[in-house]
């Protein structure tokens, strides 16, 4: 949340709508799942234009309003690597200069690049290959090295391949010879699949000394751009170019971020077919970035026509898993949120498993029930007086100290709470203690005592129980190592829980299909599920013809928040929940500049279990309590006193 620092963006929290997009979403886009499978959903131009930078807001939520975790597939190219030669060696002789190095045969070398420190100088290069140090074959001739006024190339590419040497030939007959002290040799890398190349219109020009501006619009916000492409009507040029791009503050200010300086040229060369390099690498997303300026250096009499500017883009995909079939939401447009704190390792292990399926997304809309940014209101050090007679659970805050702090849920609390945490409230003094409930989802590890099954295998099946602490944990997955070296298995975890009719049936929560093949290393597996409502999972897995299964290191991960809220660090500040009327609190919580001031974690003391009446013994009692405990503990023993006064024989 630092990138918002300063900014004073007041959020409310009220009653959650009962539909499947948060109400500080501002756009939603739905996705029709018809089985639960892994799937692949293409990101839209439209819903990444709407997305915070670095999508930090982006969620999927199902038909009940929850959260189901997800990885963003960033696209798969491979960059360039430099690689060092195993031997290198420099020889001048009779107007040239001899560059020889030993190359690793097993890898593929498209280009060489010099190391000098010549400052001002222009060369024809020529490289050539051999198997064996002895017979050469030339496979690039009259290449242009040079670097002359802050322009320069020094590289030399080739077609793709294994060489066991390399010579690269510079002409010194024109020029003296320059001191080459490296030379590097360096992969192709490989591009993104699915391309898209996107034409820039409405280029603005600016023209200023020495430098003309060519200023243009991306179709979206946060693009995965691959390069940035120009095209000149000019037949030989070489320009320095600088990239930058712009990304919008949340006060509507512009803040600009330069991206590097390259080099565009178009040569001839003693004769030589033309070279040239017109695209700009970038090979990043621009996360927050809306417009982009290409900057080329004018000198004075020397014109430079730019006919168009093409970018390439790369599809950015979303991967979740479905527990069950329905209508799924992406929602975007909160800039509070923060980026989720999913198990992504895991999730990216089985989807690398999976054989994914390609979901389509239908069109952005606006969440009618969206709550719009209000206007700066300051925060209330105390909120309205709060009734506690109706809230069955409570746990003391500690320690206690003055200012911002957070309290990251427990699972014992989310067990006894309204999946919404509409029921949560904080109290000191008997007033509530506004809080805001921050947006990111935090993931987090519980380890569940297992007991196999062994009555199962007489069905063919593996079947483990799975003892949580507490019912009703946000459960989002479930976890486990696989001994066995080569198999493929179908994997279930279920749950007995009472219908409408107080029936106790078997509920999947949710299924995966485990393989490993001859080769693999990978040892964790993982099942994702929805939501469970008992304390007991059960992970079946089918044996099929082979035997039983083996797992071991079993856990589970959760899902909780952080609550953020302030104190005067002299009154006791305890956590009521548990009431299932309660509908959700309306406070006008802290500014995002609030937030990024230092602050402290508090902990939960003495979580409660329940008693039969009135509040547990395990909570301890607060100051007034105290007070009037002593004060009715002495009270009973003065009656106590006078009633043995009074027994009959007593003077």
């Amino acid at each position: 949340m630092g990138k918002y620092s300063g900014i004073i963006v007041p959020l409310l929290l009220c009653a959650p709508v009962h539909a499947a997009v948060q109400p500080n979403w501002k756009y939603y886009q739905p996705v029709q799942i018809r089985t639960a499978r892994p799937v692949k959903i293409k990101l839209s131009y439209e819903l990444l234009d709407r997305a915070s930078a670095g999508l930090a807001d982006l969620r999927v939520f199902d038909e009940e309003g929850g959260e189901a975790p997800y990885i963003i597939a960033m696209p798969s190219g491979e960059n360039p690597r430099d690689l060092a030669p195993l031997s290198f060696a420099v020889a001048v002789e009779r107007s040239q200069t001899v560059i020889t190095a030993a190359a690793d045969p097993s890898k593929y070398i498209s280009a060489v690049a010099l190391e000098t420190a010549a400052r001002d100088f222009m060369k024809s290069a020529s490289v050539q290959i051999s198997t064996d140090g002895a017979r050469w074959l030339q496979i690039a001739r009259a290449r242009p090295v040079f670097r002359q006024d802050g322009r320069e190339n020094l590289a030399v590419d080739f077609p793709r391949g294994a060489y066991a040497h390399i010579r690269v030939t510079l002409d010194d007959a024109r020029t003296a010879p320059i001191v080459i002290t490296g030379l590097k040799l360096r992969t192709s890398g490989s591009e993104p699949a699915g391309l898209e190349t996107l034409r820039a219109a409405d280029i603005k020009i600016t023209l200023s000394k020495n430098r003309k501006d060519y200023r243009f619009s991306l179709p979206a916000k946060n693009l995965y751009v691959q390069d940035i492409g120009i095209a000149s009507g000019d037949r030989t040029f070489s320009r320095l170019a600088t990239l930058s791009v712009e990304r919008r503050t949340p006060t509507g200010g512009v803040q600009v971020s330069g991206l590097g300086e390259f080099t565009l040229y178009r040569l001839f060369f003693d004769k030589s077919p033309m070279v040239e390099r017109v695209k700009i690498p970038v090979r990043r997303r621009l996360d927050g970035a809306g417009a982009v300026t290409v900057s080329i250096t004018e000198p004075p009499g020397r014109s430079f026509t730019l006919s168009r500017i093409e970018t390439r883009v790369a599809p950015v995909y979303l991967e979740f898993y479905p527990q069950k079939p329905g209508t799924y939401m992406l929602g975007a447009g909160n800039p509070l949120a923060e980026k989720p704190d999913y198990n992504t390792e895991a999730l990216s292990r089985e989807f690398s498993r999976a054989k994914l399926v390609a979901a389509a997304a239908g069109q952005v809309r606006e969440n009618p029930d969206f709550f719009p940014a209000r206007a700066p209101v300051k925060t209330a050090d105390s909120g309205a007086e709060l009734d506690v007679s109706k809230w069955p659970r409570r746990a003391l805050l500690e320690p206690q100290t003055k200012g911002l702090q957070y309290l990251e849920l427990t699972p014992l609390t989310l067990s006894r709470s309204m999946p919404s945490l509409a029921d949560l409230r904080l109290e000191s003094g008997g007033r509530q203690v506004p809080y805001m409930i921050a947006a990111s989802v935090i993931s987090r590890k519980l380890v569940p005592v297992v007991t196999p099954q062994p009555a199962a295998s007489k069905q063919g099946l593996s079947v483990w129980e799975l003892a949580l602490p507490w019912p009703g944990i946000p459960v989002s997955e479930v976890t486990c190592a696989v001994p066995d070296s080569v198999f493929e298995r179908e994997v279930r975890v279920y749950e007995y829980a009472r219908d409408s009719q107080g029936v106790k049936r078997r509920r999947d929560l949710g299924f995966s299909q485990w393989t490993r093949t001859p080769g693999q290393t990978e040892r964790k597996y993982i099942v994702g599920i929805s939501h469970p409502v008992s304390d007991r999972l059960y992970l079946e897995a089918r044996n099929g013809d082979g035997e039983p299964f083996g797992l071991s290191e079993f856990a589970v991960y959760y899902n909780t928040k952080r609550l953020f809220f302030k104190t005067d660090g002299e009154h006791e500040v305890r956590l009521y929940y548990g009431n299932r009327q309660a509908a959700a609190p309306c406070y006008a919580v802290f500014a995002e500049s609030e937030l990024n001031s230092a602050r402290t974690e508090v902990r939960l003391a003495n979580e409660e279990t329940p008693g039969k009446k009135g509040w547990p013994k395990t909570v301890p009692p607060g100051k007034t309590e105290r007070k009037a405990y002593w004060f009715l503990l002495a009270v009973a023993a003065a009656l106590i006193v006078a009633a043995v006064k009074l027994l009959p024989g007593r003077k």
